[in-house]
């Protein structure tokens, strides 16, 4: 009997329109029943980046950062060009500010952001570094060429398979007018991990 439930219900409803449905409960704001039916999309599509969107929106709302990131992350995956799940992930990317500077570091293995920075540079699975950004952060970075003063505090942030941090650089003086396209030319991988500055102008 449950076999032929679940038979009549496929037939029903087909891949397109567990997503179709699941987005009209997600404007009425029933997170719970749109959830079930992205999570149905996904079985029978699991190539639908649309439905993986919803569900990081959908865990934003229950701010639940960690699966947040995990769905942007499998929307990235599938559809690397979709502007709003990047922009979803820079709404959870640590800011670097005037008085505080991030870094990121994964202290048991290699954690890294590889759907938006690719593969890890070498020297971030070392275990030097992992080891030492968190207890010497000020002299590591000073190492990478980065000299912070004194009155700027350095967090170090302890990425996991659950939660990869990326850092938002502060944004570089005289670039008020500066379309994206040309800011995202100053923004460098070791920027986004914290051991760099974006490129002057």
């Amino acid at each position: 009997l449950m076999n032929l439930i679940i038979n009549l219900s496929n037939n029903l409803l087909s891949k397109e329109n567990f997503y179709a449905e699941g987005v009209k409960l997600f404007k009425t704001k029933k997170y719970e029943e749109a959830k079930f039916l992205f999570e149905r999309s996904i079985v029978l599509n699991p190539k639908n980046s649309e439905s993986y969107l919803y569900l990081a929106k959908i865990y934003k709302k229950k701010e639940n950062k960690a699966k947040e990131e995990k769905n942007l992350e499998t929307t990235l995956l599938i559809d690397p060009a979709n502007e709003e799940a990047i922009l979803m992930l820079m709404e959870i990317a640590l800011e670097n500010t005037n008085t505080t500077h991030n870094v990121i570091v994964c202290t048991l293995c290699s954690c890294y952001p590889r759907n938006l920075l690719g593969l890890p540079p070498d020297w971030y699975k070392q275990r030097s570094y992992r080891s030492r950004i968190v207890k010497y952060p000020r002299k590591v970075l000073k190492e990478f060429g980065l000299n912070l003063p004194k009155d700027i505090s350095i967090r170090v942030h302890d990425s996991t398979a659950d939660m990869r941090y990326i850092v938002l650089p502060n944004r570089p003086t005289g670039t008020d007018e500066f379309s994206i396209e040309k800011l995202e030319s100053l923004v460098t991988r070791d920027s986004m991990i914290g051991v760099g500055l974006p490129k002057s102008i």
